[in-house]
């Protein structure tokens, strides 16, 4: 918490400042999301209800033509009661909570007009577009893009070398620990109109390495197979193979529009039976004069060491399960804020003893201010 202060004391030190005074670049960007969220959570293993807002601050500095950084930082401040037989360090994104939260951090280098974009730093997860492998998490590493229009449509190609977040580990786990990594190549081919209808396709091979005790724990209570015991944990199979997804975006009419998507995985490591997840979405919209309304409905089925659980997307329940969601957005163009909310309820492929049938209600409400 004393962390949590520290911080809005130096924004508020440099914001003043520059609001007041400085000459601003015209380049160079700040803005504020204002999140006001409440959630439910509830398995046989725990029960959560807890709201609050969640600060996140988005900084773009230009240095030179194509070279710029880029820092986002969340602040979550949630109170309200968990219960349950999981650590406190393991309840994460499913109990009351006051975070001081690294989403992204880096150096962002645009070449030949962004035909080629270099990026290292803490590079957000969410990116790769795949919730099955990663979710909205930082790596610490480095990116290379390449992408070139042709009449096939736009094609890219990505490749990442990073290094997985992990918490502490015990002294003598970590003196024989290698430091963990995660690789990928990914193509992708979008074409169509913006502004009507397009899409996107997009394949990649990915693979983890050294996994730590630590990631191993924590993996446990989501899914994966995981041998030892809290202070020895490892990961009974490695995490390697192929993942991809598409992305179909209508516009019928200039009032209605629909968003299909889909991701799969599968772990080459993997035996039958634990190795692939899916994953389908759509969304139906209608745009109005003041602003959209989108319903949509989801169903994936994830097995239990498709891909380290920790790092995949908090809101799809866990490995080893199966489940539907349900939600809604509804974003105002004029006054500039969205509402938006999201049900899901799975259930467990195979029974495990730290993973159970699962069910959460999310809602909130999303406010941007641009400082500059």
């Amino acid at each position: 918490m004393r962390a949590i202060l520290n911080f809005i004391f130096v924004l508020l030190s440099v914001v003043t400042p520059c609001l007041a005074h400085a000459t601003v670049d015209p380049g160079e960007r700040l803005s504020l999301d204002l999140l006001l969220t409440g959630e439910s959570y509830h398995s046989e293993q725990e029960k959560s209800l807890f709201m609050g807002p969640t600060l996140d601050v988005i900084s773009r500095h230009p240095f030179d033509e194509g070279v710029e950084s880029r820092v986002d930082v969340a602040v979550e401040l949630f109170t309200g009661s968990a219960t349950g037989i999981l650590p406190p360090d393991l309840l994460g994104q499913n109990g009351p909570r006051q975070n001081l939260r690294l989403r992204e951090a880096l150096i962002n280098v645009d070449w030949l007009d962004q035909m080629i974009e270099l990026q290292a730093g803490a590079l957000n997860q969410r990116r790769l577009s795949n919730p099955l492998l990663t979710g909205d998490i930082a790596f610490m590493g480095a990116s290379q893009e390449f992408t070139g229009s042709t009449f096939l449509g736009n094609l890219g190609l990505l490749f990442e070398e990073a290094v997985p977040p992990s918490s502490f580990s015990l002294l003598e786990t970590a003196e024989r620990e290698s430091t963990p990594g995660f690789y990928l190549a990914q193509i992708s081919d979008a074409f169509g109109n913006e502004q009507s209808s397009h899409f996107k396709i997009f394949a990649g091979y990915f693979e983890f390495q050294n996994l730590s005790t630590a990631q191993a724990r924590q993996s446990l209570f989501y899914g994966n197979t995981v041998t030892g015991n809290a202070s020895s944990a490892a990961f009974f199979l490695p995490y390697r193979g192929f993942e991809g997804g598409a992305k179909a975006d209508f516009r019928f009419t200039p009032t209605w529009g629909c968003l299909i998507s889909a991701n799969a995985i599968r772990n080459i490591a993997a035996p039958g039976g634990s190795a692939y997840g899916y994953i389908g979405k759509v969304q139906l919209s209608y745009f109005g004069r003041t602003g959209s309304y989108s319903p949509e409905i989801g169903y994936f089925y994830d097995q239990s060491d498709s891909s380290p659980g920790v790092f995949s997307d908090a809101f799809l329940s866990s490995k080893n399960h199966r489940g539907t969601v349900l939600g809604f957005v509804y974003k105002n163009d004029v006054k500039k804020y969205s509402v938006f909310g999201r049900w899901m309820r799975s259930e467990q492929l195979v029974p495990q003893l730290y993973t159970s049938d699962q069910s959460t209600l999310f809602l909130g409400m999303e406010i941007p201010y641009e400082i500059f």
